[in-house]
């Protein structure tokens, strides 16, 4: 159980953040167990935070305020225990931080792809094969790259295929660490890849970078670009069963974005060519000051109904960062909006006459009418 971040803007210009949470006042999570004892939980459950009691912001000094499945900045009230690193929130900060932004800035933002700590962590990365002499092509990429995983970029391939080959060399090492595990995938590597490595002896981490980098380049020569090895394919559910489901994907398109980019799409660590696990599926823009200035769009259609002229229509939109434009005046509706379709229940049938009406055998009396 955790709380919804609910972002707000009032009509008198106000803006704020709440929090949607009915919680135990409970205190850390036990470190040696998720799992509290009958007496623990009926002590934790006999107070509660709720939105009333939780931390409100409203009308912050910068401006503005962004949320993206970031840790509180508060620790009095334990809200959940599985965050996101931060990254997704710290570049929607840095690109909302600028004055007078339009429409066209905020639907930018919504397909923004760079990652903030995995710049950080490719320098890091970087430095450290320099320093053990491995292939200077590897360290060269990744001094370049400024953490934009574009699907046309090449610096992302590099960045991952070398994370994929140093995560599954120290994973020996990270088996053996206690503790519960609770760290995300990408907070494991951000927070804990290079302290792991400098951690081995000399000689192995030595030999473990020049490997990693070997490896990561012989791999990367099959995949010129981010979009090459990451892909987006679209379908509709029944598309993951083996054989038949190749027949319901509708899309299979190379794919900007990661784990922690503002456009997100989720993948664990890669060695080749993968599809996205999970992403953004809905973008939504409006001007509040305008009330026909709303803008959305669905990676998919209207409907999941095979077949249906709307099952996928909006992909085109989607894929080439365009919008359906919803206006809500009353008069802007009808006249942008010509066709009606009026949805009304379906007449159920009438009940069978009683036997008193019924037309003697024989009789020509006309039949009860349905």
């Amino acid at each position: 159980m955790c709380a919804q971040n609910i972002l707000f803007a009032t009509r008198d210009g106000h803006i704020g953040h709440v929090y949607a949470a009915r919680l135990p006042r409970r205190g850390a999570l036990p470190e040696d167990s998720p799992i509290l004892s009958p007496a623990q939980a009926e002590a934790d459950w006999a107070q509660h935070w709720h939105s009333g009691s939780l931390p409100l912001t409203l009308d912050p000094d910068c401006g503005y305020r962004v949320s993206a499945n970031d840790r509180p900045q508060f620790a009095d009230a334990p809200l959940g225990f599985f965050f996101s690193e931060g990254d997704r929130a710290a570049r929607l900060a840095a690109l909302a931080a600028r004055e007078n932004l339009s429409l066209e800035d905020l639907a930018a933002l919504q397909v923004d792809t760079h990652v903030p700590g995995a710049a950080r962590l490719a320098q890091a990365l970087a430095q450290r094969l320099e320093t053990v002499g491995a292939d200077p092509r590897m360290a060269r990429q990744l001094r370049d790259w400024d953490g934009d995983y574009a699907a046309r970029a090449s610096g992302p391939v590099a960045f991952e295929l070398l994370l994929h080959e140093l995560a599954n060399g120290l994973a020996p090492q990270r088996a053996a660490q206690a503790g519960l595990g609770l760290d995300d995938e990408w907070g494991r590597h951000t927070r804990l890849l290079l302290p792991d490595l400098d951690a081995l002896p000399t000689a192995a981490r030595q030999a473990l970078l020049r490997k990693a980098a070997a490896r990561a380049l012989a791999a990367q020569s099959r995949y010129p670009s981010w979009g090459d090895m990451h892909r987006l394919r679209i379908g509709h559910l029944l598309s993951q069963v083996p054989m038949l489901g190749r027949t319901l994907q509708v899309a299979d398109w190379p794919a900007g974005g990661s784990r922690e980019s503002p456009m997100k799409n989720s993948h664990g660590l890669v060695g080749g060519r993968h599809a996205v696990q999970y992403g953004a599926q809905a973008r939504h823009l409006s001007d509040l000051s305008d009330l026909d200035a709303n803008h959305f769009v669905l990676l998919g259609g209207n409907d999941g109904w095979i077949g249906s002229e709307h099952y996928a229509d909006q992909l085109a939109l989607w894929r080439e960062q365009r919008y359906v434009r919803m206006p809500l005046r009353p008069e802007t509706v009808a006249k942008e909006f010509p066709f009606v379709l009026e949805l009304r229940p379906a007449t159920a049938e009438p009940a069978a006459p009683p036997a008193s009406e019924l037309a003697p055998a024989g009789s020509h009396s006309p039949p009860h009418p349905v």
